[in-house]
């Protein structure tokens, strides 16, 4: 199971994004990968102002924790500390599509910039909340990491409704709007 919130201050452009995922895989009902991820960050004006992340993959630790400096940015992991010198850099923020517009994001769970190639799918229909409606769709690539995400925005209001991707495994994960959300 996975959820996130969205917290927007009252008279800011400051917004912090909580996620926390959790999930366990189990053939024949035994346990064989376990995943736990919890992420806030915290954004001004469009970019990233701070992230604090730590993850469990199957016993493989993260942790991330990027700071805006003066100049850029500096991103500390277990690993190693780097900058990243711009005045704005976002993560895969699906819910905001001006992440659609980046030559480069940031991955919120090693820290890792990735260089993504991004394609518009054109409109179409897709059945959303138990509903059909027009979506405005786009695909995120990156080739090296084997990252490719088809994203989908309701064309009315241009919501985040829908993201697909293809796993390690070759199944296909799919966040869609859940049945009790509002479509205009």
């Amino acid at each position: 199971c996975g959820r996130s919130r969205l917290h927007r201050h009252r008279g800011s452009a400051t917004r912090i994004v909580q996620s926390e995922a959790a999930f366990d895989v189990r053939f024949l009902g035994v346990p064989v990968y376990r995943y736990r991820h919890s992420n806030t960050e915290t954004w001004q004006n469009g970019c990233l102002k701070r992230i604090e992340s730590e993850t469990d993959a199957n016993g493989t630790p993260y942790a991330v924790d990027l700071s805006k400096t003066a100049t850029g940015y500096r991103i500390v992991t277990p690993n190693e500390t780097q900058t990243y010198q711009g005045d704005c850099l976002m993560s895969f923020a699906y819910w905001d599509q001006r992440f659609l517009r980046q030559e480069r994001l940031l991955n919120t769970q090693t820290g890792e910039l990735i260089a993504v190639e991004i394609q518009s799918l054109g409109e179409s229909e897709r059945k959303i909340a138990n509903r059909t409606a027009p979506v405005k769709g786009f695909r995120v690539l990156a080739a090296p990491q084997k990252i490719d995400i088809k994203v989908f925005y309701h064309s009315v209001d241009g919501r985040w409704v829908a993201l697909e991707s293809v796993i390690e495994n070759g199944r296909t994960l799919r966040y869609v709007l859940a049945a009790d959300d509002r479509l205009t």
